[in-house]
């Protein structure tokens, strides 16, 4: 896991140097968990690109891996930033397709409004789950959990 994210944030460094962003890493070495590595780090690099829009200069993301406290060995990633976070009004669609903080942005400025709600497909296409929200004394959290048990674990503990 900690080189799936090692290789997402390198891929990302120049953009956030750009913006006088840095980019931290925080995961277990041991951290392990079935996934198809591609799509993993095609999702953590879009939320770390939100972040990196959002995140104020000199301020610093940090992408990390631990095992989930409440999911047995789940690893959850979470993307972390300090910049003003998520709207009220817009938090609670964050992960729908074609959704946007703010709709009167160039799409040049702010995407089409897929982004986190592809990496909400990613992580259900490995049986877990992401999560959108706010950090206590600013900044936004998304976090993608992958089961340990991968994908059929998750869904046979939904349909109960």
């Amino acid at each position: 896991m900690r080189d799936v994210l090692v290789r997402s944030v390198d891929l990302s460094q120049h953009r956030a140097r750009d913006v006088g962003v840095t980019l931290h890493v925080q995961a277990m070495t041991d951290l392990e968990a079935p996934m198809d590595a591609g799509p993993v780090r095609q999702a953590i690099e879009n939320v770390v690109d939100n972040a990196r829009r959002y995140a104020p200069p000199g301020s610093e993301i940090t992408v990390s891996a631990v095992h989930g406290a409440c999911e047995g060995d789940d690893a959850r990633i979470s993307v972390a930033d300090r910049g003003a976070g998520f709207s009220p009004e817009f938090l609670p669609h964050a992960l729908e397709r074609f959704r946007r903080p703010d709709d009167g942005r160039a799409r040049s400025e702010g995407g089409a409004g897929l982004g986190l709600a592809l990496v909400a497909s990613i992580a259900d296409s490995h049986g877990g789950e992401c999560t959108a929200e706010n950090r206590e004394g600013g900044g936004a959290v998304v976090t993608i959990i992958i089961p340990a048990g991968g994908p059929s674990s998750r869904r046979s503990a939904r349909g109960r």
